[in-house]
């Protein structure tokens, strides 16, 4: 009578450790899908002097994921000034960025961001 109550307690028990492990994995997964890793390079008149790889949360704006590696000053949504590198306005010269090679259409405080985009700041004189 003892050895089957100790077997059907050790199955109860192994069945239990096999659910829990099997709920478990789901967890993790969701918690890795909601970072995000971009990289970003930044240039003056098409000279790169920074490059950096970055975790974000999911759906980050291209402003948050700048600000968190580099001091940066912004207006309207609008980024002004990168650490030491500021846009002249009497020399035309002004801060763009593009998204996977492909030039912005909105502010940096509007454009989200998705896992492995690649994002290039660049400090040029308007043509």
């Amino acid at each position: 009578m003892f050895k089957k109550i100790s077997k059907f307690l050790l199955v109860l028990f192994s069945l239990g450790a096999l659910f829990s492990y099997e709920n478990s994995n789901p967890v993790h997964a969701a918690a890795s899908a909601k970072k995000i890793a971009v990289t970003y390079q930044l240039k003056n008149s098409n000279r790169t002097f920074a490059h950096k790889k970055i975790t974000l949360k999911a759906h980050s704006s291209v402003l948050s994921g700048l600000k968190k590696s580099w001091h940066v000053q912004e207006k309207k949504g609008f980024v002004t000034k990168i650490d030491k590198h500021s846009q002249n306005a009497k020399k035309s010269k002004y801060w763009t960025y593009s998204v996977n090679g492909k030039a912005a259409t909105k502010g940096a405080s509007s454009e989200k961001l998705a896992n492995h985009d690649k994002v290039v700041f660049n400090l040029s004189t308007e043509k």
